[in-house]
């Protein structure tokens, strides 16, 4: 299950192409993105039949690497499909 909201926020900056729109398949009725690329998923995303629901960047994951050092990783996108996988 998704949780509504994003676990890191989209801060605006003076360069990039960084912003929202409303979508009826993220929870929280509406996508950040933080680049031309992630934006055009979420548009793909967003008309995608096969596709149930998306969230972006929906958790971090701690874990620890090879030199025990603890790490984390925030994925861009969560994807559901109709077909559930």
């Amino acid at each position: 299950m998704i949780d509504r909201s994003s676990v890191r926020s989209i801060t605006p900056k003076t360069k990039g192409n960084r912003g929202i729109f409303p979508s009826k398949k993220v929870p929280s009725g509406f996508v950040e993105y933080k680049s031309q690329i992630e934006r055009d998923l979420y548009i793909v995303l967003e008309h995608a039949d096969e596709v149930k629901r998306y969230q972006h960047q929906p958790k971090t994951i701690v874990y620890i690497d090879s030199n025990k050092k603890q790490r984390t990783y925030t994925p861009d996108t969560y994807i559901e499909f109709e077909n559930g996988l």
